[in-house]
């Protein structure tokens, strides 16, 4: 488990000299948490900004003898978390105290920037240049298996330059807020498995995961957790293997009791069929088996399988029903085969809940003697599909006689598109199995993602459906508000509008659960979005551009001040970066003024890439009704850079949207000290299709950019703007009088 003492709430603090003082109670209760855990730990350590070598020399002593001398703790790595900047000035101090105080662990380097490519050839030659030891490597994957792919090839061939490096061990770190993504480890496993296969230079040493994306606000196990417990399963050889499918990708391993494939969906959306076959499974046992028996489980419940069937042997096809973003594990094993012979089929693939599944199945006795004979059928999700484990028939059967069955199993309800596998046992051993999917009768949704608050609520329309014939009973339970109940018949749809209250008058987006249920059994979680609005008050003259903030009177400051809104970056406080902004309009220009404190000024680009210095950046949606979950800006978006070139040259520049007007933007921009103002009138000919008016609303995001000599970070008000533009997740602006 990677931990990093200096990062725990109220761990450390700095005196008026800049000199540490360190909380170690707040450690010591941390570290001990994790040992009852029984975790290993990986100790990772932060720069703290502006300290002198001299005083971090002697801090980090003090830390490596304090954590890694105390044999509770069972500290069995350490590593410098750092820019590849930082690394460079501080990372052989870091390797000598360490080795110093501890010669037999392990040091290495953590870059949790995505820019840590860029500068990591010339660490690695000061590294081999000073024998500066390098036995870890960590760095954060992007959540994109595509993108992180390249990474590697650049990585290995870095790497490679270096023969003294060969025994650097890779530890990436997958960093993702997506719990709801359980394919994201097995699709970056098999990444790294091609990249950097074990007994080989650069080995994988494992992959690293932050502690709360392995489990839900309530404390169960994520899917993102329950997707690893399959992917700890895949021990042994690895095995070549073929997909058709591009959506749909495998790993195998072969292990000393059988064969095991992970399979996983990396797109589509919807419910897929997956044919599995298996051409040669030679290499198992010495003697050819006779038989194989197949078991299938899903992340969804990786200790208990789905279904468990034999399979003669020979050349097997599998068919298998995938959800979305879907992990699942095949294990297949040698057994002896079963004298008895079933066979079967389904009408059709798909059934509604509420129905009957009828067919019927045919058995027959391959031997020549009677044989006690007894047929149970059951289904595989016995919470959510009624399970009839009665003997649909029983009795001895005589030999080469074949026996029919009828059977009719009850579909209970469900609220999602269910995969399940009706399986016929003959006594306790499943030996056939077929896959079907069920889908719910009753759905529900919101009429809109996100709706903007007008004086302290809004209306949210939600549509709930009955696809099915049985009638049901409903409540819509919003969080911190009144319920509402009705019924709903068969065939019917029922549109409801809720009123809903902000927790907060703040301007921001705020994500409220709103849970749909059926007698106490959930049918979904909805997640309305309400915005509220941050107020841009009119002005009676027009503001003098000249970088004086004192003639804004009282408008609204937006804040940049809290340490959730860096990002890519090691944040030393206000001092470090910070700002404060407000805005106001007349009929013809939209007014940004505000304030930015940063403790380095460092703007040498050209005015095309002066985004990657010290500058403002100004987004706008002029739609509400973009998608939320909508990536890239469209037409009717706008964004602006703003930045002193050389510290020198006040400019404005259009990043996004078209220039349309012979009017432009106006800025000027001064800095005394650490403090540096803006002051921008961008006329509303530039924002079209925005035209000025009362109660006008649009989306508007700031962010500050921040370089300080290691690379860019940023500050975000908004957040929806630095790592991908998504318009429709700009917090609301509204024009007031």
């Amino acid at each position: 488990m990677r931990f990093a003492p200096l990062s725990i709430p109220g761990a450390m603090e700095l005196d008026a000299e800049g000199k540490p003082i360190v909380h170690w109670e707040a450690i010591d209760t941390a570290l001990l948490a994790i040992v009852q855990q029984k975790g290993t730990l990986l100790c990772s350590v932060s720069p703290i900004p502006l300290m002198k070598q001299d005083l971090w020399e002697v801090f980090l002593t003090t830390l490596v003898r304090r954590i890694g001398g105390d044999a509770r703790f069972k500290v069995s790595r350490w590593e410098l978390e750092a820019t590849p900047r930082d690394a460079k000035e501080y990372y052989e101090t870091f390797v000598r105290v360490v080795q110093r105080e501890q010669p037999n662990t392990f040091v290495g380097v953590y870059f949790p920037t995505v820019d840590w490519l860029e500068t990591l050839e010339v660490f690695f030659e000061e590294c081999v240049a000073r024998n500066i030891s390098l036995h870890i490597l960590s760095w954060r994957l992007r959540e994109l298996p595509v993108e992180e792919a390249r990474t590697l090839r650049q990585l290995k061939s870095a790497l490679a330059l270096h023969p003294t490096l060969k025994n650097t061990r890779l530890l990436p770190e997958l960093y993702t807020e997506s719990r709801d993504n359980p394919t994201l480890y097995a699709a970056q496993t098999l990444r790294l498995l091609d990249y950097c296969p074990q007994g080989q230079a650069n080995e994988l040493l494992g992959i690293m995961t932050f502690y709360r994306g392995l489990q839900e606000p309530n404390g169960e196990a994520s899917g993102l957790a329950k997707s690893l417990t399959l992917l700890n399963q895949m021990l042994g050889r690895r095995i070549p293997l073929d997909c058709e499918s591009s959506a749909v990708r495998a790993l195998g391993a072969r292990g000393t009791d059988g064969i095991r494939l992970l399979l996983w969906r990396e797109s589509g959306e919807g419910i897929q069929l997956v044919n599995l076959r298996f051409v040669a499974l030679g290499g198992i046992t010495a003697d050819a088996p006779r038989a194989y028996r197949i078991q299938i489980y899903s992340h969804t419940a990786p200790t208990q399988a789905l279904t468990s069937f034999d399979v003669p042997a020979g050349e097997i096809e599998l068919p298998l029903l995938m959800d979305t973003q879907e992990t699942l594990l095949v294990e297949v094993k040698p057994v002896e085969s079963s004298p008895f012979v079933l066979g079967t089929s389904l009408s059709q693939l798909i059934y509604r809940s509420g129905n009957v599944l009828q067919g019927e199945v045919s058995a027959r006795n391959q031997l020549n003697t009677a044989l006690p004979f007894e047929l149970s059928i059951t289904t595989s999700l016995d919470r959510s599909l009624i399970t009839d484990s009665r003997p649909a028939s029983k009795g001895a059967l005589r030999p080469n006689v074949t026996r029919i069955v009828r059977y009719a199993v009850p579909l209970s309800t469900v609220f999602r598109p269910t995969p399940a596998y009706l399986n016929f046992k003959i006594g306790k051993e499943t030996r056939f199995a077929l896959g079907f999917l069920v889908e719910p009768s009753i759905t529900a949704n919101l009429e809109a993602s996100a709706v903007d608050v007008t004086e302290g609520s809004a209306k949210m329309g939600v549509r709930v459906r009955n696809q099915g014939i049985v009638p049901f009973a409903i409540t819509l339970r919003p969080e911190q508000e009144k319920e509402i109940s009705f019924s709903i018949a068969g065939g019917e749809s029922v549109f409801k509008t809720l009123t809903l209250h902000a927790p907060s008058s703040q301007p921001g987006n705020y994500l409220l659960n709103l849970s749909a249920e059926s007698l106490g059994d959930p049918i979904t979680m909805l997640h309305p979005i309400l915005r509220v609005p941050l107020l841009c008050h009119r002005i009676a003259k027009p503001l003098k551009i000249d970088g004086d903030l004192n003639d804004w009177g009282k408008q609204y400051n937006v804040e940049l001040s809290r340490k959730e809104q860096v990002h890519d970056k090691p944040w030393g406080g206000i001092t470090d970066l910070s700002g404060r902004f407000m805005l106001a309009w007349d009929a013809t220009n939209l007014y940004v003024g505000g304030v930015v404190q940063d403790d380095k000024f460092v703007q040498p680009y050209s005015a095309e890439e002066a985004w990657r210095g010290d500058s403002v950046v100004v987004g706008i949606s002029s739609s509400r009704s973009v998608l939320w979950e909508q990536v890239g800006y469209g037409d009717s978006d706008h964004e602006f850079g703003m930045a002193l070139l050389n510290g020198v040259t006040p400019m404005i520049q259009r990043l996004w949207g078209m220039d349309m007007g012979a009017v432009k933007p106006q800025v000027v921009i001064k800095r005394q000290g650490t403090e540096i103002s803006y002051e921008a009138a961008i006329p509303w000919t530039q924002l079209r299709p925005l035209t000025p008016q009362n109660s006008l609303l649009f989306g508007l995001c700031f962010q500050i950019n921040d370089e300080d000599g290691r690379g860019r970070g940023y500050m975000e008000w908004g957040g929806a703007m630095g790592d991908a533009k998504r318009p429709g997740q700009f917090p609301s602006v509204r024009l007031v009088p």
